[in-house]
């Protein structure tokens, strides 16, 4: 996405949350997006994990969540491809894009216990280029770790003003890290770790969430672990993540709200490492090569059930060289009954 777009996206919404006689008041405010009131309704489509259900409903959801990666960073600094083959690499990537669809399934166990599956499908397309100038794509795709949690109530009342969850998730290593694509000199070649739609390790992925509601305004933080255990049949295990998110929800109208989002990220190197990848080769087959450290900003829009968020990174620290991140874009659908 253009800069530019993203800039203008951010100003419309911090106008919109910052001008309070843009709104009219709602008394006794409640999101009520889906059938039931809900203090996490409003929270952006990025963002997981943050909404109790009445004891019986069912909530669907189905996201779509597409990044955009271009150009070599290591450290805070750009590289070129040249200074990757310099390295000793005979290969380097150019870009990558991910979509990943995600459909999730939601249950009120009761007013304070919502239960969660969520199943990731991942798309990966990187274009490549060798030393010798010669350009190719590797392609990946399969379904990803089925995720399961419980969304507990810790502090707060169900309909009311604040709360405080806790998420106990975790995922199963129901995805690929075999997956193969043909690549020049190598037919059927076991494609680079980031292009691996699972992890091969059951995972735990606890997370803690604050949510504050203030007239039509609503804040919300949300610190998320992911906690890798043991090491994958390939004799590697993906690094751990860490991620803080502060966001702040504005109705714009009964069935509008608009929302701007901080988020911090950090991974870890990859352990261990696939005898079938040289690490030599390509940044993208180096284990040590995919932690990294990224500040991300976000501008949202949910309109009834639809909501769309758009974002890029403010700061970026790569132990490269690695991809850079370019921008992100989710846009999710739920149907609550």
């Amino acid at each position: 996405m253009p800069p530019r777009v993203l800039a203008a996206l951010l100003l419309l919404c911090a106008r919109a949350l910052a001008q309070d006689d843009l709104i009219d008041p709602v008394t006794g405010f409640s999101a009520t997006l889906g059938s039931a009131e809900c203090l996490g309704a409003d929270a952006p489509a990025g963002v997981t994990g943050t909404r109790l259900h009445p004891t019986g409903e069912w909530m669907l959801r189905v996201s779509v969540e597409r990044t955009r990666q271009a150009g070599l960073r290591d450290g805070h600094s750009d590289v070129g491809l040249q200074q990757a083959f310099a390295q000793g690499y005979t290969m380097a990537p150019r870009d990558m894009t991910m979509v990943m669809t995600m459909v999730e399934a939601m249950y009120g166990l009761s007013d304070d216990v919502t239960l969660m599956a969520m199943l990731p499908y991942v798309n990966a397309r990187m274009s490549m280029e060798l030393d010798d100038g010669t350009e190719f794509t590797m392609n990946s795709q399969g379904v990803g770790d089925l995720q399961l949690g419980a969304l507990l109530l810790l502090a707060g009342a169900h309909a009311g003003d604040e709360q405080l969850l806790f998420n106990a998730g975790l995922s199963l290593p129901t995805g690929s890290i075999t997956n193969e694509d043909s690549v020049p000199g190598c037919p059927d070649c076991p494609v680079d770790y980031p292009m691996q739609p699972g992890s091969g390790t059951v995972d735990l992925r606890p997370a803690l969430t604050w949510l504050a509601r203030d007239g039509a305004t609503t804040w919300g933080a949300q610190l998320a672990l992911v906690q890798r255990l043991g090491e994958n049949t390939q004799d590697w295990t993906a690094g751990n993540r860490q991620d803080l998110a502060l966001w702040a929800a504005r109705r714009l109208g009964e069935e509008t709200s608009g929302s701007l989002r901080l988020t911090a990220r950090r991974w870890g190197r990859t352990h261990g490492q696939d005898d079938d990848l040289d690490p030599m080769m390509s940044p993208t087959m180096d284990p040590a090569l995919q932690g990294g450290r990224r500040v991300d900003t976000s501008a949202g829009l949910r309109w009834r059930d639809l909501a769309l968020e758009l974002g890029a990174p403010l700061a970026e620290k790569l132990d490269g060289p690695q991809l850079s991140t370019d921008w992100f874009a989710s846009l999710s659908w739920s149907l609550a009954f």
